[in-house]
């Protein structure tokens, strides 16, 4: 059996007001055509599937266009998806049972009974292979927002560790009835994980702030693969090879330029168990330029190498053309550096993904550089603790930050926010 795992599609994204749409199509196509070649049996994908809880038409004409197409190619194809942070769960959830009937399994939100206790009928899923023989069952675990979670059983505990801990343990050992000796497990998460190399730009701290990253080993060692969605950067978490982030598809800012994007497809043997995984590296359609590679230059550096950009002699056209990002060493005020900018790029077939202004700080060093966020790139977390020491010349204790973040992370996101 073959299974497919992605995460963080962000359809309907746009970087500082310009389209993605035509990334996002070519990415569709090249994963249907991924799923054929590579006769896979399931395809996973662990959240954020749009970049707002209110998508665009077009975006979700996107998501639905690639169901049925898979459908048509792969007709034994299963598919899942699950809810991330970014994703309404009412949304992904209300064409279910029409997307059924495509092979299609969504997980919006944490399955509940009525009397509040875990649905497992819902969360755990038979993965089949193309024969209709059971290989695996996938724990389909989404966001988990702090409401999802039980109380912890003693003071001590952190209730947001400890609850989201106790989640998986009897998910676990739920699923642990139903195996058998040729059955695996597989879970799933849309989660912050310690030790996680995140994007600064594109990333939200998620469940409670930075300070409550999920420690690795609430993941039972005895399950197959742990497919994690949130982080954008394809990577393993805690040395355990088989607690992946799949990443992102394709850049959500600038500082992804970088990334390896990719998929992860997971081989399982007839027992059930894992025998190979490994990426497949997606095309990248538009190129992500700074100037300069690293580090800054002084304005008038900066104009020069502007002006001197290399790009291909023939425009290819808006959606195709390069993003850019400047970052430029400022020794005081410059209040027509955009302007300068500009003028610099006018002839030029780039899209100006933004500007980046280093700042010597007042009465310091030369070694005291620091760096002038645009409002998208700050996390809230941050500006609140900055105003409160303005404030109150102290720092926020660690029940006002809590309680900061549970607000914060029950905020949903609209077009334009980048966390």
């Amino acid at each position: 059996m073959k299974i497919i795992h992605t995460a963080d599609w962000h359809l309907g994204h746009e970087l500082h007001g310009f389209n993605r749409r035509l990334e996002q199509v070519a990415f569709l196509q090249w994963l249907s055509n991924t799923l054929k070649s590579q006769q896979a049996d399931v395809l996973i994908v662990a959240g954020d599937l749009f970049d707002t809880v209110n998508p665009p038409a077009s975006a979700q004409n996107l998501l639905y266009e690639f169901i049925s197409n898979n459908h048509k190619q792969i007709p034994h194809l299963q598919t899942i998806f699950i809810g991330g942070n970014h994703d309404s769960a009412n949304r992904l959830e209300a064409p279910t049972p029409l997307l059924q009937k495509f092979g299609v399994i969504t997980v919006g939100r944490l399955p509940k009974k009525d009397d509040n206790s875990l649905n497992f009928n819902q969360i755990l899923i038979p993965l089949k292979n193309r024969d209709g023989d059971t290989k695996a069952i996938l724990a389909a675990i989404p966001f988990l927002r702090q409401s999802d979670l039980p109380l912890p059983s003693t003071l001590e505990d952190d209730p947001l560790i400890s609850g989201v801990r106790k989640i998986y343990d009897d998910v676990v050992k739920e699923a642990q009835k139903k195996l058998n000796s040729n059955c695996g497990l597989i879970l799933t998460g849309h989660c912050y994980m310690q030790g996680g190399d995140i994007s600064a730009l594109s990333e939200r701290r998620i469940l409670g702030g930075g300070q409550h990253a999920l420690p690795v080993d609430l993941f039972s060692s005895k399950v197959d693969y742990v497919a994690l969605g949130h982080l954008h950067k394809g990577q393993r978490v805690g040395g355990r090879d088989e607690v992946r982030y799949s990443g992102s598809p394709y850049p959500l800012s600038v500082t992804e330029r970088d990334y390896k994007h990719s998929v992860r497809v997971i081989t399982l043997d007839d027992s059930g168990h894992v025998v190979k995984q490994e990426p497949i590296v997606v095309p990248r359609v538009v190129e992500y330029m700074r100037v300069p590679n690293r580090g800054a230059l002084s304005i008038v550096e900066a104009i020069k190498a502007l002006e001197n950009l290399p790009l291909s002699a023939i425009d290819p056209g808006l959606d195709l053309r390069p993003f850019l990002e400047v970052v430029i060493q400022l020794t005081g005020p410059e209040p027509g550096l955009r302007s300068k900018v500009d003028k610099a790029l006018e002839d030029k077939a780039v899209r100006l993904a933004g500007i980046q202004a280093l700042t010597l700080g007042e009465k310091q060093s030369l070694g005291d550089i620091t760096q002038a966020h645009s409002l998208d790139a700050l996390e809230p977390e941050a500006v609140f603790c900055k105003l409160f020491e303005q404030k109150y010349l102290q720092k926020p204790d660690i029940e006002l930050t809590k309680a900061f973040s549970e607000i914060m992370s029950n905020i949903p996101h609209y077009p334009g926010d980048q966390g």
